[in-house]
């Protein structure tokens, strides 16, 4: 193609300025509103033919798209604006319990910006919540990858991977992912009493009772004012058949908390252990075991075996008239 002269028309060049036939002069850059590089990429447009063009086009969609494999998208700043958009619009469907809308909102934030840990965890609740353990666990592990320091993240794995284990054929192995989960949960918040006790709980399922136990005495010592870590050692000692250890234990908790239900139906039960046994004060014993059956009832009503057990040991009279005798104690 020839050269296209210095002086073109408008019209030859997409009619920049309306002309008639009879204006239809020569027009030059200080006549066109555009600038001269717009007139000459124009020109060079016109020189270059289809090829050229085509070459052009696929190097405007590479910038636009970015580069997979190697720098990042020009336009990736505006997608993490849009994600992070998505997750609070997602939370905020969330609060309204619309948990499909919020479900795409999650997703759609993890279209825009796969690295916005956020998304996948909020994502990872809504599928644990409807009972799609693999999917929740999957969104809590990429959650946890991109902030491994995130303790709700990290809890919130262990626990899916716990819960997974109960009905799973795979149980020893999804345990011991669940034991590594609260490790990692444990070692971002020592104190923690959730992961201590998922911890323990996996460790005990798993046969290993004295893992478990140390992991609940480094979890006691962290928490000394933590009753409900006591149970659990308590209840370990009592499996073990260690019932004085298992008495003192539970002691200790109702000490710290007089109103827990689970500790006085324990040291009833021990109490009735400790009376059958051949040196045991039987008479003595039993009676401990009514107070604290007494007490459990009173905290909570509805436990129809406490409540049998409990007729076992005493007449419905006597029940009767001491309980007013306990409450006044209490």
């Amino acid at each position: 193609m020839a050269p296209i002269p210095q002086g073109r028309t408008a019209a030859s060049i997409g009619d920049m300025h309306p002309r008639t036939p009879e204006t239809c002069l020569p027009l030059t850059a200080s006549e066109c509103r555009w600038s001269p590089r717009v007139l000459a990429f124009t020109r060079w447009r016109l020189r270059a033919g289809p090829r050229a063009l085509s070459l052009v086009g696929l190097l405007i969609i590479g910038l636009a798209a970015g580069c997979r494999a190697g720098s990042p998208s020009l336009f990736a700043p505006l997608h993490r604006s849009i994600a992070r958009h998505d997750v609070q619009y997602g939370q905020s469907l969330l609060a309204e319990h619309d948990a499909a809308g919020a479900a795409s909102a999650f997703e759609s934030a993890v279209r825009h910006d796969p690295r916005n840990a956020a998304a996948h965890a909020e994502l990872g609740r809504i599928r644990a919540a409807q009972g799609d353990l693999d999917p929740a666990a999957r969104c809590y592990r990429e959650a946890v990858r991109l902030e491994p320091d995130h303790f709700d993240y990290a809890l919130a794995l262990a626990d899916v991977l716990h819960r997974q284990a109960e009905t799973s054929a795979n149980r020893d192995n999804l345990l011991r992912a669940a034991v590594r989960a609260y490790a990692h949960a444990r070692w971002v918040n020592p104190r923690s009493l959730p992961a201590a006790l998922g911890l323990a709980d996996c460790f005990r399922k798993l046969g290993e009772d004295n893992a478990a136990l140390e992991t609940l005495t480094e979890a006691a010592h962290l928490a000394p004012d933590a009753a409900l870590i006591r149970i659990e050692i308590a209840q370990l000692y009592h499996a073990r058949g260690d019932f004085r250890a298992a008495l003192e234990e539970y002691d200790r908790a109702l000490e710290l908390d007089p109103d827990i239900a689970a500790a006085h139906n324990g040291c009833a039960v021990i109490q009735l252990r400790l009376a059958a046994a051949p040196d045991g004060a039987t008479p003595l014993a039993r009676q401990r075991a009514a107070a604290h059956l007494r007490k459990s009832m009173q905290l909570d009503p509805d436990q129809p075996r406490v409540e049998a057990l409990l007729r076992t040991l005493e007449p419905p009279s006597a029940a009767v008239s001491q309980a007013p005798d306990d409450q006044q104690r209490d």
